[in-house]
């Protein structure tokens, strides 16, 4: 398995949920090789294998390639190298994410199938691959996974692959830790009511929108009602605007940006809604996480595949970019009394369960290297 990240989130959190199932069973033996350490990491270092090998530097300049070109071209055959050895010897390489095509130059053919793993959609692929990247991955790729509606269109419409290449196995979560944070949670003696958003603070996942939903919302709802979105650095630029807003704003006790910290899942029960402002999210682990706990799911329609998860649970999509039909929906679900219980809602849950995902994904091994 080739991770891109070292933080627990999104592609390398489903990662790890795949590799605590897999690494139980004696049919399947995983490595993982992981573009950049972190914390996910060390716990993937718990289970298995693991062999950091970070990415080479970026091709210099053409002002500057004069003088750091050679070191640049040595850096890259060294990488290159050490990405071979780290993979020598697999069956099959699970690419964990469409942006992995840096790794994938390395290989030299004949190598084993290529499963890639696409957790992604056309917004993020403009900020973190670069389209003779992509290139590589689509050519040297003898399948892939797609977890979503939306996933599976962008490959066939956008990048022109045909349907018997993609396998469709949903993004997965952790039903224990769901099933104890529901049985554990107790509700907060202050008499707040939160509606929380959770993700890195960024313009894909609508971190500018994030104040001008606050003032929107805030007229249509009592004081006790607080917004908070956890995940974010407070020091990035974007999180200093938005916190200099607030501010401005009169806001500042109603809305809070803060980092990971703690238990998000008990952050997650004690919500009276959950809102996800991406303006592209292919299949966020919040909003499954969310309405498996009961909690309503609020977003954009056109936006991804949350208005699926939405579906089955509870919840309002409202036109993309609707913030004031989002600040309506808020209001619906944010203002009655005090959330006293989180009640897991099986339905979700069964079709996000990390062991059925597992099961699903050897499948996929299975055809796929009988394919090669």
């Amino acid at each position: 398995m080739v991770n891109h990240s070292g933080g627990i989130t999104g592609a390398p959190l489903v990662l790890l949920r795949l590799v605590e199932q897999l690494s139980e069973r004696n049919d399947v033996a995983i490595r993982v090789v992981s573009r950049e350490d972190g914390p996910v990491v060390e716990r993937l270092a718990r289970l298995v294998d693991v062999d950091v090998v970070p990415d080479p530097p970026q091709q210099p300049r053409l002002r500057v390639a004069r003088a750091l070109g050679p070191a640049y071209h040595v850096a890259r055959h060294a990488y290159d190298a050490r990405m071979r050895q780290a993979l020598a010897g697999a069956d099959l390489i699970h690419s964990n994410t469409i942006t992995n095509g840096r790794a994938l130059r390395a290989l030299r053919a004949p190598h084993p199938p290529i499963l890639t793993h696409v957790h992604e959609l056309p917004r993020f692929l403009e900020c973190f691959t670069s389209a003779g990247d992509l290139a590589v991955t689509v050519a040297a790729s003898t399948a892939f996974i797609a977890p979503s509606r939306e996933v599976h269109a962008f490959l066939t419409d956008k990048l022109d692959l045909s349907s018997d290449r993609i396998f469709s196995v949903r993004e997965c979560v952790d039903a224990a830790s769901l099933l104890r944070a529901a049985e554990c949670w107790r509700p907060p003696e202050a008499a707040n009511r939160y509606v929380t958003l959770v993700g890195t603070f960024d313009q894909r996942k609508g971190a500018d929108l994030f104040v001008p939903l606050v003032r929107a919302a805030a007229k249509r709802v009592p004081a006790t009602v607080c917004f908070r979105w956890i995940g974010a650095d407070p020091e990035s630029r974007l999180a200093r605007v938005a916190n200099d807003d607030l501010a401005a704003s009169g806001l500042s006790e109603r809305a809070s940006i803060h980092a990971v910290s703690g238990d998000v899942l008990d952050r997650i029960c004690e919500s009276h809604a959950v809102v996800i402002l991406s303006r592209e999210d292919p299949q966020p682990l919040v909003a499954i996480e969310a309405a498996a706990l009961g909690v309503p799911v609020i977003c954009f329609a056109d936006a991804g595949g949350t208005p699926d998860i939405v579906a089955a649970a509870s919840g309002a999509v409202v036109p993309y970019l609707d913030l004031e039909a989002m600040a309506d929906a808020i209001a619906r679900f944010a203002t009655p009394g005090k959330r006293e219980k989180a009640q897991v809602d099986q339905g979700v849950l069964a079709n996000h369960r990390a062991e059925v995902a597992a099961e699903q994904l050897l499948l996929v091994y299975r055809q796929v290297t009988n394919r090669a």
